[in-house]
């Protein structure tokens, strides 16, 4: 074997080692992935979202926005096995016809198992992967944030990536099981929630991987849909750009909606999203 060949198979594979250690492979942004830390590991991840809302169907006729800060922590139990944590922090203004409400606090946290049942990994850095996960909601909202309730959740996700392009695809259902104090957003309501979540990442660079190589950049399309079973739905295309290193990534996207058939709820205008993950 030739020695430009035989560094490019270590580049490749070392990349490929981390990315397998840190659990931080190609994870889209709002489409969960099938990737995990492995064992004694722990990934956090911090996301910054900010989303505008408006054209409310209802007499309340709200409009306003909110500022939602996701600490997420997962633990590779295995390596194929994860729990993870997620403790929003939210801070909401609204003005409605009754007058103008702000409010900050915790949201509900979430807590996750996922499961990864199937790898192939078929090329230096091709791999496809199917992870199940469930989990529930937890009653840790105040200040009109959340349930006092546990809302279960289910739900499966894949991944495929063949050369420069992956592609993730997620499913999940949530069994809601009480109500919000204020119908905002999907699962506020007692209505169960479907989530529909498709990803596709192109890496911008590098064009191949090398003995020096250290971080990849991605260029992200994702469809992400919601369905509530009384009805409610919200589909929207969202862009973003991604870049991963070996024990931390950066990411940005905005969530643009391009279907909304709500009669309950205000409207989604549009969202931004920045975040960041580390791994320990």
């Amino acid at each position: 074997m030739k020695m430009g060949s035989l560094a490019r198979c270590l580049a490749v594979g070392v990349m490929m080692c981390a990315c397998a250690e840190s659990g931080l492979a190609q994870q889209a942004i709002f489409t969960p992935a099938p990737t995990m830390p492995s064992a004694e590991r722990i990934t956090t991840r911090t996301l910054f979202s900010f989303e505008k809302f408006g054209s409310d169907p209802t007499d309340a006729r709200r409009d306003g926005h909110e500022l939602r800060f996701d600490h997420e922590f997962v633990l590779g139990l295995t390596g194929d096995l994860s729990i993870g944590l997620n403790v929003p922090v939210r801070s909401r203004t609204v003005r409605a016809s009754d007058g103008d409400d702000r409010s900050f606090g915790l949201g509900d946290a979430e807590l996750t198992l996922k499961h990864r049942v199937w790898q192939d990994d078929f090329g230096p850095v091709d791999t496809a992967r199917l992870s199940l996960f469930a989990g529930t909601t937890l009653p840790t909202g105040n200040n009109g944030f959340g349930k006092d309730t546990l809302d279960p959740f289910i739900g499966a996700t894949f991944m495929l990536i063949h050369g420069r392009h992956g592609f993730n695809q997620s499913v999940s259902w949530t069994f809601t099981t009480g109500t919000a104090d204020d119908r905002v957003f999907a699962g506020d309501g007692l209505s169960d929630v479907l989530k529909l979540d498709s990803a596709y990442l192109y890496r911008l660079s590098p064009d191949e991987y090398t003995a020096e190589t250290t971080a990849s950049t991605y260029a992200v399309l994702e469809l992400n849909t919601i369905y509530e079973t009384d009805g409610e739905t919200q589909m929207f295309i969202s862009p973003g750009i991604l870049y991963e290193a070996r024990r931390f990534a950066l990411e940005a996207g905005v969530r643009i909606p391009v279907w909304q058939d709500l009669d309950h709820r205000p409207e989604s205008r549009y969202g931004v999203t920045f975040g960041v993950r580390f791994l320990f």
